[in-house]
């Protein structure tokens, strides 16, 4: 995996998490409220992936996504003050 380098601009087709339109169906928290989203979708990296978005506010927009390659290799995405700018908070291994 090639890891990106800190600050990502999600409208690059190298780099961020994928794009997709957020609509959460899991329960992740088991508070009733339905907050996050799991799907396959290609990464930046250029191989297909896990993806996990999460709605950690409750504003109905995806706050943290974390894309986990078929070999274990993850990372977590944050947004910015400004949402169009992505920050790498977390990468590693499983």
């Amino acid at each position: 995996m090639e890891w990106a380098d800190g600050l990502i601009d999600p409208g690059r087709a190298e780099s961020g998490p994928p794009g997709f339109e957020f609509d959460p169906t899991v329960d992740a928290g088991g508070d009733g409220v339905v907050d996050t989203m799991v799907f396959r979708a290609d990464l930046a990296s250029g191989e297909a992936g896990l993806v996990i978005a999460a709605d950690l506010d409750g504003d109905g927009t995806a706050d943290r996504v974390t894309t986990f390659e078929d070999d274990g290799d993850f990372v977590r995405w944050e947004p910015g003050e400004n949402d169009s700018v992505w920050t790498v908070t977390e990468r590693g291994s499983l």
